[in-house]
């Protein structure tokens, strides 16, 4: 079985160089689909660029977290990412320009879904998570994180105002930046300002 599937993957991949090479595939689309203007021809042409940008509608689901996020401006593989985040890691905004030998990134909202590191332009302004609700409905505005805690409901029900916490770790989650807390399950929203 596990030979059956390694075949019909080289054959895709093959394939896809193929016609690649063949130029049915055309790079300039490829650039503009995908905001890669930084890359050149011969990182466009490798298989890590093929693998690192075909993925599923679950991982475009689970990479805009149900919504939340929308206009996606890059993929980048970074498969070495899980032992620091596990398969799922909603990071929030981000601003840098370089990240694991990539440069020229765009600021956005990062979303690591293994193996591939998500930035997308910015949050949805409907759909996905009733933001009203995690803001108390306008209270707390400039949001810095979410983080993906659904064990708290056993504490905190489905919705929690919890205000200002300044720890900078939680439930497995590091480097988290001081703000407003609300907690609306299964989520906790981290906002930088209050009304």
């Amino acid at each position: 079985m596990k030979t059956g599937i390694k075949m019909i993957a080289f054959f895709l991949a093959f394939s896809f160089l193929f016609f690649l090479n063949l130029g049915l595939l055309n790079n300039s689309r490829l650039k503009e689909q995908h905001n890669i203007d930084n890359l050149n021809t011969d990182q466009l042409n490798s298989y890590d660029f093929f693998i690192s940008t075909a993925y599923s509608m679950d991982d475009l689901t689970t990479a805009s977290v149900n919504g939340k996020y929308q206009n996606l401006l890059m993929t980048l593989n970074v498969p070495g990412d899980q032992s620091k985040y596990g398969s799922f890691k909603d990071w929030g905004y981000w601003s840098g320009t370089t990240y694991a030998g990539y440069s020229n990134l765009p600021p956005g909202y990062w979303v690591y879904v293994y193996p591939n590191w998500y930035i997308w332009g910015s949050l949805a302004s409907s759909g996905g998570t009733d933001y009203g609700e995690a803001s108390v409905n306008g209270k707390y505005y400039n949001l810095l994180r979410t983080i993906y805690v659904p064990s708290d409901k056993t504490k905190y029900g489905n919705f929690k105002d919890w205000g200002y916490w300044s720890g900078t770790t939680y439930a497995g989650h590091s480097n988290l930046p001081t703000g407003y807390w609300v907690y609306v399950y299964p989520n906790w929203y981290i906002w930088g300002n209050k009304k």
